[in-house]
């Protein structure tokens, strides 16, 4: 009797747990095996949004390695970690030919509401993203590079030792450098939000479009600044210094009091552009 009470009990469990996993834990068990491709690739992950509709904020902050970004007409969000032979590279010199017996930190992510929070792995590396055209960003890594193309969105920005390029970007844009060249083309920006470029030593060439409505603010404390003739630049006279052509390049030479400020097609959204050690360089896109 006692053992037939066992087996009923087992059976009531085993019959619950199914019916747990069938209403409860199905779609929790459907989201794992649409957010990560282990079988074909163990570094890619396809992350679904909540809400395919809406715009996506991508959050990814890391030690070591260069971040990659690229926009694409797609609602999903797909990341790419090292590949073995980049993790490869980073082995100490006297472990080379040993066996590893730990294994490095896995690529992994989050994603609550559209917010997908990346979590790269210990041992650093490369990460690749594509993002729908209309997130957000905020990106930070302290050694590597950013590099940002095709996306129009609230973007954050920053590198400690390491260069930001963009190509074909829009929004609001931060972008900070500690050590490392800015160089971004803007395709438009939010009106009604400030964009700021900043590096400590590098120099920034900014390339905007040549209808754009902005109000400039740029400074370099040890380097000079250019425009691009042919903009509609109304400095403001508030500091004395001078504005002369320069012959090789064709851009005016810009130089009051280390600074220069003015409107741009009559004024508009702020646009903060600031290097210390280095040139600014404002060209004129399409």
């Amino acid at each position: 009797m006692q053992s037939r009470i066992g087996t009923w009990r087992f059976y009531h469990l085993s019959s619950l747990r199914w019916v747990l996993l069938a209403v409860g834990l199905a779609p929790a068990a459907v989201g794992v095996q649409a957010t990560r491709e282990q079988a074909a690739n163990p570094n890619r992950i396809v992350v679904q949004l909540s809400h395919a509709a809406q715009p996506a904020k991508i959050v990814l902050h890391m030690l070591m390695g260069n971040i990659s970004v690229h926009g694409h007409n797609g609602n999903e969000v797909i990341i790419e970690g090292a590949r073995e032979h980049e993790r490869e590279r980073l082995v100490p010199e006297e472990a080379r030919g040993m066996k590893r017996l730990s294994q490095p930190g896995d690529l992994s992510s989050e994603e609550d509401n559209n917010v997908v929070t990346i979590h790269e792995g210990f041992n650093g590396g490369n990460v690749d993203l594509q993002v729908p055209v209309g997130s957000g960003l905020s990106l930070k890594v302290t050694n590597g590079s950013v590099q940002v193309q095709g996306v129009v969105g609230e973007m954050d920005l920053e590198s400690t030792n390491g260069g930001i390029t963009l190509d074909q970007v829009g929004g609001s844009i931060v972008a900070h450098s500690l050590n490392g060249r800015i160089s971004a083309t803007v395709v438009r920006l939010d009106s009604k939000k400030p964009s700021s470029f900043s590096t400590l030593n590098g120099r920034i060439d900014l390339t905007l479009p040549a209808d754009l409505h902005a109000s400039l603010n740029m400074r370099s404390d040890q380097g000079d600044i250019y425009l691009d003739q042919g903009f509609d630049f109304k400095p403001l006279a508030a500091a004395s210094g001078s504005a002369r052509r320069s012959e090789s390049d064709g851009m005016i030479k810009l130089k009051l009091d280390n600074s220069a400020r003015g409107a741009l097609n009559g004024g508009g959204v702020e646009i903060s552009v600031r290097s210390f050690n280095g040139s600014i360089l404002v060209h004129k896109g399409k």
